[in-house]
């Protein structure tokens, strides 16, 4: 902002300018009026405006203060038609604003592509606080009726709050979708796998998954507030936008990458018996039991092997989305997102490494248990998986803040 200000004004029925606050009072500036030669023009004198010339020269010069009077002659004197873009954008104080030309006044600068804020007390610019994009009322009043948001508080710091939490619930909202993208992409490659060779999840297994893991964990992470700092950098503003889609497109192939591994390995044991094999009769390392869910079997390596390790994706993705961004706070200021998803861990990778466990085999139907060593590969896999998983979330994120 510039240290020279010039007040427009209706100063005794005619529009006049005068330099103002900043200016020494031997200053002149010169400027070319039409049909008129170069004239210098005082510090602390009202000059007649002449026409539109002016109002370009003293925009290029020095900041601008235009009172609500000034802005009407101008509005309606057709000379000034061109300029009044560029004055409503540009001119830094508006003072003695009536309630209507304030809300014309936002609605202009809206209509010239502009993001518009507005603060007031409520009492003469409810028009302005409700036709902006973001209207903050500094009252406990009726205004909230008419203004989005009101600060309690009636402090113009709030702006700044608003600013943050607006980003943060935004952020929020983007990690909520990619978690609900990503949901049903590992639910439905977990079961058609297992349908390929005639096997499904038992009901419990479902329960635990929807109940326990995913839905603790998509509802507690939305729970982290907003950065202690306002950055200079802007968030995505679209579902698809190109970090939001890298993020989702990376995690799935990082998905299913990790989850293809430990079916190969198994594979490859001497222990493993495949579904086909065991309904064929070619080996027994377990008794097969047919029609358990529809014709459809529950148990089986297959059902075991996909079940310990596809649901280990929902609490790696919930470790990577929430990793510290430019608008959200650290998730270890999410209590008890923090709690949750410890204790989930715990009970993830007992599930995991001790696979003939009462709960495994009494609640989660869990029934043809793995060997541990192979389960300890895998837990290796998945310690694996979340570093990968969270590193590429932070250069991803490093990306939005460059970009």
């Amino acid at each position: 902002m510039n240290s020279h200000i010039v007040l427009i004004d209706n100063f005794k029925g005619q529009l006049q300018y005068q330099l103002h606050y900043g200016c020494n009072d031997t200053e002149v500036i010169s400027i070319r009026e039409s049909n008129s030669p170069s004239l210098p023009q005082q510090i602390g004198v009202w000059h007649r405006l002449q026409d539109a010339i002016v109002v370009e020269t003293l925009l290029q010069q020095y900041d601008i203060a235009l009172t609500g009077t000034g802005l009407e002659c101008l509005v309606g004197d057709p000379k000034y038609i061109n300029v009044i873009p560029r004055l409503v954008q540009e001119t830094k104080i508006f003072a003695r604003i009536k309630p209507q030309m304030k809300t014309w006044i936002v609605q202009k600068l809206m209509a010239m592509g502009k993001h518009v804020g507005m603060t007031g007390d409520g009492t003469n610019d409810c028009g302005a606080l409700k036709a902006a994009h973001v209207g903050l009322a500094l009252s406990d009043a009726e205004a909230s009726i008419v203004a989005p948001f009101t600060s309690r508080k009636k402090d113009i710091k709030d702006v700044i709050d608003l600013i943050k939490e607006g980003r943060c619930a935004l952020m929020t909202s983007l990690v909520a979708f990619k978690y609900m993208v990503m949901y049903p992409i590992i639910d439905t490659t977990l079961i058609t796998v297992l349908n390929h060779v005639q096997a499904s999840f038992s009901n419990n297994q479902y329960l635990f998954d929807d109940l326990i893991v995913v839905l603790g964990l998509s509802v507690l992470m939305l729970r982290t507030g907003p950065s202690s700092e306002l950055s200079k950098d802007r968030p995505p503003n679209s579902l698809f936008a190109p970090s939001v889609l890298w993020s989702v497109a990376g995690q799935t192939f990082l998905f299913a990458f990790y989850f293809t591994i430990p079916q190969l390995l198994a594979h490859h044991q001497s222990w493993f018996c495949a579904l086909p094999d065991v309904i064929s009769g070619n080996k027994t390392c377990y008794v097969f039991q047919p029609n358990e869910s529809g014709d459809m079997t529950v148990h089986s390596h297959e059902v075991s092997i996909v079940w310990t390790t596809g649901h280990l994706q929902y609490l790696i993705l919930a470790f990577a989305f929430n990793i510290k961004d430019p608008f959200r706070g650290s998730a270890w200021s999410n209590r008890w997102f923090i709690f949750y998803t410890f204790v989930l861990s715990i009970l993830l990778s007992i599930i995991l490494i001790e696979p003939d466990n009462w709960f495994n085999t009494r609640w989660l139907d869990l029934t043809t248990p793995l060997p541990q060593a192979f389960c300890y590969q895998v837990f290796g896999l998945f310690v694996s998986n979340i570093a990968a998983s969270t590193l590429f979330e932070h250069i991803l994120n490093k990306w939005i803040i460059a970009a």
